[in-house]
């Protein structure tokens, strides 16, 4: 007798749901920008020109509620690393900030709602952008 309530004792417990205590799972979306020279290429030396411009290819992304991880990285036909800056802002138009990057990249973002990516010429890299893809990974969680 006791070995039955036992087993429909540990039978119940198995058929109740297990309230959800589990980690969230990470979501990623990929967003692609390919380049041709002479389009897509900035000099540092105009970093304070916006994604607006139309002479420079850019790539904006908005960020949704929960995304706050970016990985980046540009593939150019020449095989080497070329330059990748990028720009944090509620706007395409309001950047806070301008990073240059050789090659790759990773950040986090706690507020803004826009991040703009574009090839740029860059002293520390060894190539000088020609043609590729930027690609662009967001998530929620690193």
């Amino acid at each position: 007798m006791k070995r039955t309530v036992l087993f429909a004792a540990l039978a119940a417990v198995a058929l109740v749901p297990a309230t959800s205590d589990a980690a969230p799972k990470k979501k990623e979306r990929t967003e692609t920008l390919s380049y041709t020279l002479p389009t897509g290429v900035t000099s540092p030396a105009v970093s304070g020109a916006t994604c607006g411009d139309p002479v420079r290819a850019c790539l904006n992304v908005s960020l949704g509620k929960d995304e706050k991880y970016i990985k980046f990285s540009v593939k150019d036909s020449t095989g080497l690393k070329v330059g990748i800056q990028y720009f944090a802002g509620e706007t395409n138009d309001d950047y806070q900030s301008v990073q240059t990057i050789c090659g790759e990249g990773k950040s986090t973002f706690k507020k803004p709602s826009m991040v703009s990516f574009r090839i740029a010429l860059d002293n520390s890299c060894a190539g000088i952008p020609t043609q590729g893809k930027l690609t662009v990974v967001i998530s929620n969680l690193p």
